[in-house]
């Protein structure tokens, strides 16, 4: 059977294809490596897995720096991804726990790649058809996303 997302939302590919390699690479250098993580002062789900973890930091935690602090800096610096126009969060474009925002604007912004995105549910043999976590096929919400009246 292919398999793309565990049908609980959780991600795979954060697991498989990010932490991974780096833990990989980790293991290949003798020195002792210290992980610099992404994650703010006011994440305190977050910030307590973080702390469970052997060398691993947050910057933006230990100088107090609030996701809304982090946000207008890198506008200052122009390093805020175009994303942020339609997603409070950044991720990967086809992430089963992405909003219908996010969804909606894909669909515009890149038609083609939306369209062969939904033919993927064609697939014979998936592990698992409901797309996201709000229980929809492909088809689904592709079918919402192209009703002008439909808001979510």
């Amino acid at each position: 059977m292919k398999f793309g997302f565990p049908t609980n939302g959780l991600c795979g590919v954060k697991r498989d294809c990010k932490e991974k390699p780096i833990k990989d690479f980790i293991k290949s250098v003798d020195d002792e490596i210290i992980q610099y993580v992404g994650i703010c002062a006011d994440e305190p789900k977050r910030i307590e897995s973080l702390h469970k973890k052997v060398n691993h930091i947050s910057l933006l935690e230990k100088y107090g720096y609030t996701e809304e602090m982090a946000r207008w800096k890198c506008l200052e610096y122009g390093l805020l991804s175009p994303c942020y126009k339609y997603s409070k969060r950044g991720g990967c474009w086809f992430c089963p726990n992405a909003k219908w925002v996010e969804h909606r604007e894909i669909k515009r912004l890149y038609p083609e790649v939306w369209k062969e995105f939904v033919s993927l549910e064609n697939v014979e043999n998936v592990a698992n058809y409901k797309w996201n976590v709000y229980g929809y096929t492909l088809h689904e919400i592709d079918d919402r996303l192209s009703n002008a009246f439909y808001k979510e």
